[in-house]
């Protein structure tokens, strides 16, 4: 079975936005076929604190925040870390086809999976700060929520999750 796209459309960034504790209010783009429904690729929100709160943080404390929540030891970032993040956004995968919507939208930050050097740099000459996790980071958690969709629907079935592993690592 191959849901990679279809889940970046319709749930994976619903899971990226609760790692990073982002209160959502629209998509990045959203699907045609369900105009107003909410339901597209990314998410445009709020932090929140524990109390579910909306806050500014820095984006220092996004970094910290993506490291934790999707279980990364590094990311890129482009931006002044110093900044204050006002309304950020999340893309799984890649996010390069977001930049244009996310500087439409007022997005002070994008935080992704695949990012370009140049397509970063002209984002962040344009008031865009980048997160970029790594692909595999953003999407690795595709496979604890079909694993427990199954489990949820098909209890008679055993589920054996993936046990891949990113193709590239720092050293």
């Amino acid at each position: 079975i191959s849901m990679h796209t279809n889940m970046d459309a319709t749930g994976l960034d619903e899971v990226a936005r609760e790692i990073l504790q982002i209160k959502k209010y629209s998509c990045i783009e959203e699907n045609e076929k369900y105009p107003g429904m909410g339901i597209g690729i990314g998410t445009i929100g709020k932090f929140v604190n524990e109390n579910k709160e909306e806050v500014d943080i820095t984006l220092r404390e996004a970094v910290i925040r993506t490291k934790t929540g999707f279980m990364t030891n590094v990311v890129k970032v482009y931006g002044d870390l110093d900044n204050v993040i006002k309304k950020p956004a999340v893309c799984t995968g890649s996010g390069k086809s977001m930049i244009e919507n996310c500087i439409k939208s007022g997005c002070d930050l994008l935080i992704t999976g695949d990012i370009t050097y140049h397509d970063a740099l002209d984002a962040t000459e344009r008031g865009l700060s980048i997160i970029d996790a790594g692909h595999y980071a953003t999407e690795v958690i595709f496979i604890d929520l079909v694993a427990a969709f199954f489990k949820m629907n098909v209890p008679d079935v055993e589920v054996i999750p993936s046990k891949q592993k990113d193709v590239g690592e720092f050293v």
